[in-house]
């Protein structure tokens, strides 16, 4: 059966059949409710979208290894009983803010870092551990914290307070070597001086015996105030 306009009487009527009304009433339904219809045919899909996204992030997180940072604190400070043992004034610090971002620098430094390692007996270089630890003034109060974040919080406070205790001998280990040139090099002018030189000779001796006295009052610049808990 042919569909189409027939034109009778003078009027045109309709003959295009069902296919084209039906065609006529999709085009005139509503977008929402074609989303409807969408979501009725592919409901399971719609459901099972979110729920693997889910799925995947607990998934996710559960697998992300936690970390947990101990805090170590040190104070700086100047140690005046050298100075008048050795009858000099104290050294005034020039620039007081410049001191305190170098001594938070001296902290995190290699040679303390291996010191960690050794006394640890840690299975990680220095420059692991350096990746590990971090020093910060927040104050500005000359207290250094000394941050070490780690997935064992027994492992990370045993390394804060490592860093701390052995950059406390590390100070004065170097304090003390200075020393301990500046009487080998005494003696080695000593020794150069002829028997008859009595008064360079004598004020040698007198100057190294002071510096024998700096080295049994000498200590390091710092001191552990805070050991870092688990």
């Amino acid at each position: 059966m042919a569909y189409g306009l027939v034109e009778l009487n003078g009027a045109q009527i309709d003959m295009l059949g069902p296919a084209h009304e039906t065609s006529s009433r999709s085009a005139e339904v509503p977008g929402f409710v074609r989303m409807l219809r969408v979501l009725r045919e592919r409901w399971l899909v719609v459901l099972i979208c979110p729920l693997i996204t889910v799925a995947i992030a607990v998934v996710y997180v559960e697998r992300q290894q936690k970390e947990y940072t101990a805090v170590a604190k040190i104070k700086f400070s100047t140690n005046s009983l050298p100075s008048q043992v050795a009858g000099v004034a104290s050294n005034q610090t020039i620039d007081p803010e410049g001191e305190k971002a170098t001594n938070v620098e001296l902290v995190t430094t290699p040679p303390v870092a291996a010191l960690v390692v050794k006394s640890l007996r840690l299975k990680l270089t220095a420059e692991e551990v350096l990746g590990q630890v971090s020093a910060s003034d927040p104050q500005s109060d000359s207290i250094v914290d000394i941050s070490v974040t780690d997935s064992d919080p027994a492992q990370a406070a045993a390394i804060a307070n490592a860093f701390a205790t052995q950059y406390v001998s590390y100070s004065e280990s170097q304090n003390l070597g200075q020393l301990v040139k500046g009487e080998q090099l005494i003696t080695q002018q000593t020794e150069k001086l002829p028997t008859t030189d009595t008064v360079d000779r004598a004020n040698l001796r007198a100057l190294y015996q002071k510096l024998l006295l700096l080295q049994s009052v000498q200590t390091g610049n710092a001191q552990v105030v805070s050991n870092a808990a688990v």
